[in-house]
C-alpha cells in the first residue's frame, strides 16, 4: 500500500513540475480587431496574413462576426501583417516583432474602396488625374 501511494504521490509531483515547465514556455501570440473605419462596426471574414519576414513562412485565418482575430503558435521572428477583405483596401503593418511569452495586440480599421463610375473616370481623364 505504501508503494501505491508513494508511486501515485511520484507521479503527481513529476505531472506537476512538467506542467509547470510548460507553461513557462509560453507561445507567442498575436490577437487584434478589424472595424470599419466609418462606421466603427467590427468587420467579419477579413483574412489576416501574418508573413514571417525571413523565412517568408505564411500563417493565415479570418476574423470572427466580431472581427477578432487570434493567430496562435507564430515562431519569433519579425512579421508583416496584411488585412484583406473583398471592397475594402488592404491594410499592412510591417516590422511586427513577435517574442516568446508575448501576446502582440493590433487593433485595425480598414477603409471601403471607392467605386469607379463611368463619371469619374471621365473627370479623371479631364482633368488629368
Amino acid at each position: 500500500m505504501k508503494n501505491i501511494l508513494l508511486t501515485i504521490t511520484s507521479l503527481f509531483l513529476v505531472f506537476m513540475v512538467s506542467a509547470k515547465t510548460i507553461k513557462s514556455k509560453g507561445e507567442p501570440v498575436v490577437v487584434g480587431n478589424v472595424t470599419d473605419a466609418v462606421s466603427k462596426k467590427p468587420v467579419a471574414e477579413v483574412t489576416v496574413t501574418a508573413i514571417h519576414l525571413t523565412t517568408k513562412s505564411e500563417h493565415q485565418i479570418s476574423t470572427d462576426i466580431n472581427g477578432n482575430f487570434k493567430i496562435n503558435q507564430l515562431p519569433t521572428g519579425n512579421y508583416k501583417i496584411k488585412f484583406e477583405k473583398n471592397n475594402y483596401k488592404p491594410v499592412e503593418k510591417n516590422n511586427i516583432t513577435i517574442k516568446q511569452d508575448s501576446t502582440s495586440k493590433i487593433n485595425i480599421e480598414i477603409t471601403e474602396k471607392e467605386e469607379t463610375t463611368y463619371e469619374s473616370i471621365i473627370w479623371d481623364l479631364r482633368f488629368g488625374i
